[in-house]
């Protein structure tokens, strides 16, 4: 038998970062889609699940014995739990898939329309919410109102019971970049699960914690970034957390 002789490997063409970037986006892209898709078109069973356990609820439930009962409204709860985590879905797939144009953007008039939108809630819990000046950045005006709304409507949530809310918001020059710091007195996160507090559906409170369900700062990172940012938090010390935003000063001609 004659031996059977081994072929010289081929080169492998290199892949310029060309290539690679568009690669990349083209992964992003299906992503998004795959996420629009699913949080999408599921809704509808779900609501169908969550309205008929409301109608049998309303009409049979005297059938019922109360084991019955406890488990449809097992049903009903699981339903609308899964149905919020869809909405989230969508919510986070749209940073990409709805993003706006760049333009220029002054955060201090984005606080104040913030502030206006949370005043019935800061009115109810007397809060003290304080901002000094905010630059103007090269940014998604819509997406800054979210990713504010989100962080100004958490250090609110997750107050501490009976200590009435305090809020910082102040901003510094770094570099290139803009340093915008969310301090609060609320209940805080500990240190070693503050990693995990931008995964999507994680909710690091106990179970007297506000409803949630675990995406507000995982579309908070998702927006920032967007704009070649980053977010992160501090420990606060006795109490509460600082959110760290950084955002580049940089503005260039449209939208990545």
């Amino acid at each position: 038998m004659s031996a059977i002789r081994k072929q010289p490997a081929l080169p492998v063409p290199p892949v310029s970062a060309d290539i690679l970037q568009q690669q990349l986006e083209e992964t992003q892209r299906a992503m998004q889609d795959l996420v629009y898709v699913i949080s999408h078109d599921l809704g509808a069973p779900l609501r169908a699940v969550t309205g008929f356990s409301a109608i049998i609820q309303e009409k049979y439930a005297h059938v019922l014995d109360d084991k019955g009962r406890s488990y449809l409204n097992f049903i009903s709860q699981g339903g609308e739990r899964a149905q919020k985590m869809l909405t989230g879905l969508l919510h986070y797939s749209r940073v990409m898939t709805q993003a706006k144009p760049f333009s220029f953007v002054a955060l201090s008039d984005v606080m104040e329309v913030v502030r206006c939108d949370l005043d019935a809630a800061i009115i109810d819990m007397h809060a003290d919410l304080h901002c000094g000046l905010l630059p103007v950045i090269w940014g998604d005006e819509e997406q800054m109102r979210q990713l504010f709304a989100i962080l100004i409507g958490n250090a609110l949530a997750y107050r501490r019971p009976g200590v009435t809310p305090a809020i910082d918001v102040t901003a510094q020059e770094i570099g290139d970049c803009w340093r915008i710091d969310i301090r609060d007195n609320g209940r805080g996160i500990p240190p070693a699960q503050m990693e995990k507090a931008f995964d999507i559906f994680t909710r690091l409170c106990g179970d007297d914690a506000p409803p949630g369900i675990g995406m507000g700062l995982a579309v908070a990172r998702r927006i920032v970034e967007r704009h070649g940012g980053a977010i992160g938090i501090l420990p606060g010390g006795d109490a509460g957390i600082t959110v760290v935003l950084t955002l580049p000063k940089g503005h260039g001609e449209s939208a990545p």
